[in-house]
């Protein structure tokens, strides 16, 4: 079994368990056999990419203090 991504806007939208050797159809990428991205990461020249992480009010971090 693979992960396989559906990419809308360049976001990660949904993510679905295959067969193993399905051949994405467009808009998906295969995410491969870990399920190692999730709904709201960034999708661009074929990687992956988490978003950054949030502070406890729930804004993204900013890395400063």
């Amino acid at each position: 079994m693979i992960y396989v991504a559906k990419i809308e806007n360049g976001l990660v939208a949904q993510v679905t368990v295959e067969a193993d050797g399905l051949a994405a159809p467009e808009g998906w990428a295969v995410v491969g056999p870990e399920n190692a991205v999730g709904i709201g990461w960034s999708y661009a020249d074929g990687q992956f990419i988490p978003p950054p992480p949030m502070d406890e009010e729930g804004s993204e971090a900013s890395g400063t203090h």
